[in-house]
């Protein structure tokens, strides 16, 4: 083999300048095609595919949640004008503010309650129909508005509202319709609301409990992931607000807050803009530090830094033909190939100043250098290339496709070196003026080569403080914690908080622990269809009940499908119908007598009452006026304890008994995405561990040798998990990923000893002499390249620059003061042999 990497180095030291100006060429070609790719900053575009839990979620949020939409809470301080008439202010100044957004053409639609006539039209329904419409977890809440107290209370209310200025003509028709509030105990019987947020039954509005906010739910027109229109939406709201305050009056008071998905889709490519560059930027210093201190040929930078930096524009032009799209995981490509990328170099460089030392002249230098290191640099390459390669089977996508980016820049790699590095090298060579200067790092191989000579005699004490430290740390390392929870990759979520902080006052528990169950088909759809789902509707309020009951859950926000089945419609009005409506009626009337109100003001009202002990007149008859829900039906389950939630969709299943529905919840997915990623982490690890074996074994044919170029890495994994333990950090899915990373670059650094030393014939000390300074550099590098993460506002790539760190640190150490001690102690030159 040393004959092919001979006459490869020999083409590009003579072809010299066509090879630098060639490989630019495509460089510029593959610069201007990684211009095009795109920011994926959708968390569930990463999730498995083929896997229940991540399919359901990844479902509903297709279909739009309210994370989906973009919400808009508007106030003002509080004691500016009379709290009874701050509702109506606020939805004067929505109005001129929803009527800006239209006019942008961003936006589909945008409600902050629902009108006047919606309202009248879905309470005068919902009265219609009331013995029907209302669930039996309301039961109670229903006889106890329909008792003396009850109906005393609520018409003190009403009397106070009644008096409050421009009152709306409907309003005061539902006010004489409904005087009891009882319409809002339909649930949907008032019509489509935003899941979870609170909307005053007297207004309509989407108001908080104070009535001094008001939430504006706008559905944009293009999804949050496509981060052009996001920005341009958010951009064309602030100009809104900024006009609407401008005008003055009421409105120059206004504050506004905004949360929702485009908010997370800007926040996350910002976050991910700004981690590519700042990691990148960092790891180029810092590398570009270690330079400079430790090479004293200014030009040298040069040819190392230019195919480092055009391993990352390959990269990244290859990257935007597939996959087509860089995400929060897959933008740390650029910090990692330069953090690994100059090992090789740097190697090939110091063995071309050997070969000078010994009077071979330049170019022929580079072509020696070549002939010396190709192999190593090669198969070192290349087990680099399938650590990485074994993570695209990961079925975590975000992982997966890190491994094939991570790949490709490993093979764009080893054609910078093996192609443009030998072509520099023999192009710097000829233009050097002192060609036998050998001292060419700056590093202390004195001090070095004096601890190699103090731990060679004492090899069998400190192997053995080394078996029993590593025994220490294995017991450790049985006990790692591992979390998959997904949000751990995002870390403090500016984002998420704001979209806790604006639905809070609205009594949304959008912010909590949550499942939400859909039914899986379209209601609009067929007959069977339909049945499947009003049966899953029924099936889902007897289990709210229960397990809100038993303390499994903390409650139930349910959508109602309209109309209810006839079976459900007659369980309701058998628990409904007997009811004292008639009783109810008469002491309407007494209370408004005694509080001064005429009691024919609500005779529309005691009509309904007389009607609601017959089934016939109250019943729902099925027909497309009556389907005044949208979308298929949903309910949010709030947990407990977000450790029930297996149980609790275990529970949910078997009640629905077979019937076809979706269970999207964060914390199933979590769950299944740790039983996934332990197998495919085995699977990923048994490859990884394959191809480093099959690769070092044709490079060095001998098992002795083989199983002490797996020595370092297998030190370093253990004391890495070890050390994560003992100190009582809990890993995650990106620190996960870096464990092959380690084993990859792991390997590097036992096949350059063990290489080196093989070629000087088992002598240790020329050979640590000869590769300990590039270990020393190249494993500098490494670990600058990847602190560089540790940089990173996404708590995934601060955990994978962790684990990398510490798990290289350490594998490096190994190399350099552990595996010397067990290449002695196999027998020296005899092992060569």
């Amino acid at each position: 083999m040393s004959g092919v990497f001979e006459r490869l180095g020999r083409f590009a030291a003579r072809h010299r300048i066509a090879v630098i100006a060639a490989y630019l060429a495509v460089s510029l070609l593959l610069l201007w095609r990684g211009t095009s790719i795109r920011l994926e900053t959708s968390l569930a575009e990463l999730l498995p595919r083929g896997t229940p839990s991540a399919d359901d979620l990844r479902a509903l949020l297709e279909a739009g949640g309210s994370v989906d939409r973009l919400l808009i809470s508007i106030w003002r301080e509080p004691g500016d004008p009379d709290p009874a008439e701050e509702p109506l202010v606020l939805a004067e100044l929505a109005e001129e503010l929803a009527g800006s957004l239209r006019a942008s053409g961003l936006i589909k639609s945008v409600r902050y309650g629902i009108d006047e006539k919606e309202l009248e039209s879905a309470a005068r329904f919902a009265m219609a129909h009331l013995p029907v419409l209302v669930p039996g977890a309301r039961a109670a809440d229903l006889a106890a508005r329909l008792e003396q107290p009850g109906i005393r209370a609520s018409l003190e209310r009403l009397r106070e509202r009644l008096s409050t200025p421009g009152l709306g003509v409907s309003v005061k028709r539902i006010a004489a319709a409904d005087p009891l509030g009882l319409a809002e105990l339909a649930g949907q019987g008032l019509g489509p609301t935003l899941a979870g947020i609170r909307l005053d039954p007297e207004s309509g509005l989407f108001l908080s409990e104070d009535g001094r906010r008001l939430l504006m739910v706008i559905e944009a027109a293009r999804p949050p992931t496509e981060i052009a229109f996001s920005r341009r939406l958010l951009a064309a709201v602030e100009e809104a607000e900024t006009k609407l305050r401008a005008s003055g009056g009421e409105a120059a008071a206004m504050k506004f807050d905004h949360a929702g998905g485009h908010l997370f889709a800007l926040e996350d490519e910002r976050r991910i803009r700004r981690d590519a560059t700042a990691t990148t930027l960092f790891s180029l210093v810092a590398i570009a530090a270690i330079y400079l201190f430790v090479i004293r040929r200014p030009v040298l930078w040069l040819a190392i830094l230019v195919p480092l930096s055009m391993t990352t524009v390959w990269t990244l032009g290859l990257a935007a033909i597939y996959p087509g799209r860089l995400n929060m995981i897959t933008v740390a490509f650029a910090a990692i190939l330069l953090g690994i990328g100059d090992d090789a170099m740097i190697h090939m460089y110091l063995r071309e100043r050997e070969e000078r030392a010994k009077g071979v002249p330049a170019p022929e230098s580079a072509v020696a250098a070549m002939r010396a290191t190709g192999m190593a640099v090669t198969v070192a390459t290349l087990t680099s290339a399938a650590a990485f390669l074994s993570l695209s089977f990961v079925r975590f996508r975000g992982l997966a496709e890190l491994g094939v980016i991570g790949a490709m820049g490993m093979l764009t790699l080893l054609a910078g070196v093996l192609v443009f590095f030998p072509a520099a090298l023999a192009l710097l060579a000829r233009k050097e003026e002192d060609p036998r200067g050998t001292a060419s790092l700056r590093l202390p191989l004195h001090a070095f080569m004096a601890a190699q000579r103090f731990t060679l005699p004492r090899r069998r004490p400190i192997l053995a403080g080394v078996g029993l430290a590593t025994a220490v740390m294995i017991a450790a390392a049985s006990g790692i914690e591992v979390s998959a929870d997904l949000r751990s990759i995002r870390g403090e979520d500016p984002a998420a908080e704001a979209l806790a902080r604006v639905l809070a006052p609205y009594g949304s528990g959008a912010a909590a622990e949550t499942m939400v169950v859909m039914h899986d088909g379209d209601r609009e759809g067929s007959a069977v269809q339909r049945e499947e789902a009003l049966a899953s509707s029924e099936a889902l309020a007897h289990f709210c009940g229960e397990a809100a009951a038993s303390g499994l859950i903390s409650g139930c926000e349910r959508e109602e499908l309209l109309p209810p089945s006839e079976a459900l419609q007659r369980e309701r009005f058998e628990r409904l119908g007997p009811l004292p409506w008639n009783e109810a009626a008469v002491a309407l009337e007494r209370e408004a007598l005694n509080l001064g109100m005429e009691p024919g003001y609500f005779s529309e009202f005691i009509r309904d009452l007389s009607r609601y002990g017959r089934f016939d007149e109250v019943r729902i008859a099925p027909g497309p006026d009556t389907s005044l829900s949208q979308g298929a039906p949903r309910t949010r389950v709030v947990f407990a304890d977000p450790g029930d939630a297996r149980e609790i969709a275990a529970a949910i299943r078997a009640r629905f008994r077979g019937r076809p529905i979706r269970i999207a919840s964060v914390a199933l997915v979590s769950e299944d995405l740790g039983g996934i990623l332990q197998r495919d982490y085995r699977r990923a690890a048994l490859l990884v561990l394959g191809a480093i074996a099959l690769l070092s074994l044709a490079a060095f044919r001998r098992a002795k040798l083989f199983l002490a170029t797996m020595a370092p890495v297998l030190l370093g994994g253990i004391w890495l998990l070890g050390t994560a333990r003992l100190a009582g950090i809990e890993l995650n899915l990106m620190s996960l990923m870096g464990i092959p990373i380690v084993f990859g670059l792991g390997v590097d650094y036992g096949v350059y000893v063990v290489d080196r030393w093989a070629s000087e014939g088992g002598r240790l000390e020329a050979a640590m002499a000869g590769v300990g300074p590039a270990l020393l550099v190249t494993g500098l590098t490494t670990l600058a390249g990847f602190a560089a993460l540790l940089t990173a506002q996404l708590a995934g790539l601060r955990s994978l620059g962790f684990v990398v760190v510490v798990g290289t640190g350490f594998t490096l150490a190994a190399a350099l003061f552990v595996l010397p001690l067990l290449l002695e102690s196999g027998g020296g030159r005899n092992a060569v042999r």
